[in-house]
């Protein structure tokens, strides 16, 4: 599809025609430990918290993964003692399903939130997120987009054998996505929502002071798990020359939320991401 077609389908596509309908609710008096059980299950990263027919915020796989970096620090009970409404968000997005596609996807990339809550006639109707973007585009791409047009140069890198506490602290400052190597080579990918696949007691153990090189000190937890462990296995990577379609495709084909780009010599340019497509689609 050329560009100004694709960009004028995304306005002119209703919310309600490619919105997940399938959401999953949770009360705010339950727990994280079974709030997450919800998630891990259904392959989902988000639910919405509902206390009777009012939606009252939500919670995420992120948001649960920050809990478990706290533990013992910040949070001196376990998830099945922490109720959801303590860290759901409350200040939630909800857009009505008659409102176009883009429009969701400029609110998301504005606000820096992972989703938006669809409603109709004041009732949930449905959540949108950056994997539904996806399928969208994947469907009416624009074809003179490249994946250089679109990927972001925000990542770092950790090798295989870099434990899951080091991969936290990157996390903790502010990057969305840590790149897995092994010899230089992209092997994986890892986000903050997979942390929360970790069980509590990788984060209950006791911290220690350890010296690398000669003069840095660093601490950490004591994590058994690496790199490798929680990692999004990957076995391929994305030319930054190919078209932005074939990346959206690969990453809704694996599921993944994101993938490796290289040049034309195998060396890592960047990464792209479910979110960039989001914001492609919000121009």
């Amino acid at each position: 599809m050329k560009e100004d077609n694709a960009r004028s389908f995304y306005d002119d596509i209703k919310l309600e025609r490619f919105t997940t309908k399938e959401v999953y609710v949770i009360g705010p008096n339950d727990t994280l430990a079974f709030a997450r059980k919800i998630m891990l299950r259904n392959n989902i990263s988000k639910l919405v918290v509902v206390n009777g027919d009012e939606i009252t915020g939500i919670i995420s796989l992120r948001d649960i993964a920050q809990v478990l970096t706290k533990l013992g620090t910040e949070f001196n009970s376990t998830l099945d003692q922490i109720l959801v409404k303590k860290i759901a968000k409350t200040d939630i997005i909800k857009l009505e399903a008659e409102q176009s596609v883009k429009n969701a996807c400029k609110v998301m990339k504005e606000k820096e939130v992972g989703s938006v809550v669809i409603v109709k006639n004041n009732k949930l109707a449905g959540i949108f997120t950056p994997t539904d973007a996806c399928k969208i585009f994947n469907e009416y791409p624009i074809e003179s987009l490249k994946v250089a047009d679109a990927m972001t140069k925000k990542f770092e890198t950790v090798n295989k054998i870099t434990s899951v506490w080091r991969v936290i602290e990157k996390f903790q400052r502010g990057i969305d996505v840590v790149l897995v190597e092994d010899n230089r080579k992209p092997i994986g990918v890892i986000t903050l929502a997979r942390i929360a696949y970790l069980e509590e007691g990788e984060f209950l153990g006791p911290r220690v002071k350890y010296i690398r090189g000669s003069t840095a000190e660093y601490t950490r937890t004591r994590v058994g798990k690496t790199a490798e462990d929680i990692m999004y296995s990957l076995d391929l990577a994305i030319n930054f020359n190919d078209k932005l379609q074939k990346a959206v495709n690969y990453m809704l084909t694996y599921d993944l939320p994101a993938l490796p780009v290289i040049n034309e010599f195998g060396e890592i340019m960047g990464i792209i991401t479910k979110r960039n497509v989001v914001e492609v689609m919000a121009e």
